[in-house]
């Protein structure tokens, strides 16, 4: 990659970091109330404690200053929360969702962009770490 396009990349992979952990953070605070409705308050809880974290990271992102440690640890999270996901919909998760439920399309979607900011946090944080040595 030329050295002069390196900025701009870091600059997309970085908003792509945030955009995707900002719409997990909209997708999961959007349902908290329904959980709250259904009974589910470990859901709920788990929603609320993956909102906060991610968005914590995203605004730390922002910061170039934290790209040693934030964007890989946006991509653990962001990978985590996509992982949670899968498995309440294969396996179901003992503490929270004890049987499986079915695939849906805003879950499949926000599966989908938290995979893919998750690989771009990463690339970052690679370019991150090459720059330096």
């Amino acid at each position: 990659m030329l050295a002069a396009s390196r900025p701009r990349v870091n600059v997309m992979l970085r908003y792509a970091v945030i955009a995707g952990c900002a719409a997990s953070v909209g997708v999961h605070v959007g349902l908290i109330p329904a959980h709250l409705d259904e009974g589910a308050t470990a859901e709920a809880a788990a929603f609320v404690a993956s909102a906060l974290v991610l968005a914590a990271l995203a605004v730390l992102v922002f910061d170039s200053g934290h790209d040693a440690w934030a964007p890989a640890a946006a991509a653990a999270c962001l990978a985590a929360v996509a992982a949670a996901y899968l498995m309440s919909r294969t396996a179901g998760l003992p503490w929270l969702v004890p049987d499986s439920e079915p695939f849906d399309f805003t879950g499949l979607i926000t599966f989908a962009a938290e995979l893919a900011s998750a690989t771009a946090g990463i690339a970052l944080f690679r370019h991150h770490r090459k720059d330096q040595s």
